[in-house]
């Protein structure tokens, strides 16, 4: 069940939790006196094989553990190297998969009290979900937005300004996102497993769109692409609301299969893609001399074929999304942030640019935290957990009576584009196992690897 909590106050402790193809992770943030995220710890629990494929969980008892045991960890983290308990009953979590989509609604009501008052455009709000439910019984609904108020057909208000005006006529737009019901059942089963954690959940598109977007970005249009592990997504804005969300099967664990079809353990050719691959063709060749996972001898690739399969995969996954952006979002001035881990692969923006008239940047959750966060927390591919906790902000001060402001991240609609830090962050590293061994495994390279360039 969807649980709320009913204060804000600066020094809160809240939770962001992401339950990922291959593991849990859970990070927790003190909101400080600007409504600012200072974090104070992040911890990942790995999932079994094949307990969520594509965004949908398969197996909800063991995610429900691995939730309980990321969770402890983070607590325990926290109070060892902070000295301060945390309170892990109530966390917040952002979900999306590949049925995810999105729909518009409009009303158009003419009131008996000419007052507008919240309650009345909750209960309008709260119409347009009951009518799409009674048609949709197999969906649900994770957000509504209402991106647009018009008062007596011609003074266009923003939805707080609407509040106490005075009307004989009022129209509304919303969007919202939606997604399979049996998904939220999954969730909600999953939290009732673990026995004492209550959540609070938010669209992907909701938290992501939070994390990167200002109120110009959402106004003149613009575009993210989250690269995920098995699904790719796509989200437009234009006009304040979402006009676009597309999700391609197909994600960065597809480039690691590809090239452990060259008979390559996946975590070296994790590796190897996170290391070695650049699909701007910028890096001269290099031959690496790996060991063949099927006879256990050494065996000598080159970086050209490697990267030329990892751009035919590219292609594979952007075709359908570049048609959208090319021919439903081709936005004078707009740009396109790239998001998730898949950010991480070498050359990306280079090819997005290639491939698109909008300015290509990756995304940046900054403006978000406190001035004392850690480089390593400007990562993309950490912005929808930033994503979720800033909803979660929003969704507390909503719970306020009275309370309609919007989340106030100082400076937001200012905000750089300009990531802190490099793009190693915490999901650059490779393990220190596999780093042993690529050190003595490619000492043939014909070059030293490139490091990701700061963006």
């Amino acid at each position: 069940m969807n649980e709320t909590i009913n204060h804000i106050a600066p020094g809160q402790t809240i939770i962001a939790v992401d339950l990922g193809t291959t593991s849990v992770r859970a990070i927790a943030a003190e909101i400080t006196a600007h409504e600012r995220l200072r974090l104070l710890g992040m911890e990942t629990e790995p999932c079994p094989a094949n307990t969520m494929r594509y965004g949908t969980v398969t197996d909800t008892s063991e995610v429900a553990l691995c939730v309980n045991t990321c969770l402890r960890k983070l607590r325990n983290s926290v109070k060892n190297k902070m000295n301060r308990d945390i309170d892990i009953s109530h966390v917040f979590v952002s979900l999306g998969s590949r049925h995810s989509t999105v729909h518009a609604a409009k009303v158009n009501k003419k009131l008996t009290n000419r007052l507008v008052s919240k309650d009345k455009l909750n209960d309008l709000q709260e119409k347009v979900k009951n009518d799409f439910a009674s048609k949709n019984d197999e969906a649900h609904i994770y957000n509504i937005t209402c991106y647009r108020t018009v008062l007596d057909n011609s003074t266009e208000l923003s939805l707080e300004d609407a509040i106490n005006s005075k009307a004989e006529n009022i129209e509304m737009d919303f969007f919202f996102i939606v997604d399979k019901e049996n998904k939220h059942k999954y969730m909600e089963r999953i939290f009732l497993q673990t026995g004492s954690v209550r959540h609070t959940a938010f669209s992907k598109a909701e938290a992501l769109s939070a994390a990167v977007l200002t109120d110009e970005d959402k106004q003149n249009g613009c575009a993210i692409i989250d690269f995920g592990a098995q699904t790719t997504t796509l989200i437009v804005y234009h006009n304040n609301k979402i006009t676009h969300l597309k999700v391609v099967r197909l994600g960065g664990d597809n480039i690691t299969r590809d090239i452990a079809e060259f008979n390559i353990a996946t975590p070296m050719a994790e590796a190897i893609k996170q290391r070695f691959i650049d699909i701007s063709g910028r890096r001269k060749n290099s031959r690496l001399k790996v060991i063949n996972c099927i006879n256990g001898q050494p065996q000598h690739i080159d970086t050209n074929l490697l990267e030329h399969v990892a751009r035919c995969r590219i292609d594979e996954i952007m075709e359908p999304l570049l048609h959208v952006i090319n021919e439903e979002a081709d936005f004078s001035g707009g740009k396109v942030y790239i998001t998730g881990k898949g950010s991480h692969l070498q050359g990306i923006d280079e090819y997005l640019q290639k491939h698109t008239d909008m300015t290509v940047e990756y995304g940046n959750h900054d403006a978000w935290l406190a001035a004392d966060t850690a480089e390593d927390f400007s990562d993309p591919a950490l912005s929808m957990m930033i994503g979720t906790l800033a909803c979660a902000i929003e969704h507390i001060k909503q719970q306020q009576p009275g309370d309609t402001a919007k989340a106030g991240k100082d400076g937001k609609t200012q905000k750089r584009n300009t990531a802190k830090g490099g793009l190693t962050g915490i999901f650059g590293k490779v393990g220190d196992w596999v780093q042993k061994e690529m050190d003595g495994l490619f000492q043939d390279a014909d070059d030293e690897p490139q490091q990701r360039r700061t963006k």
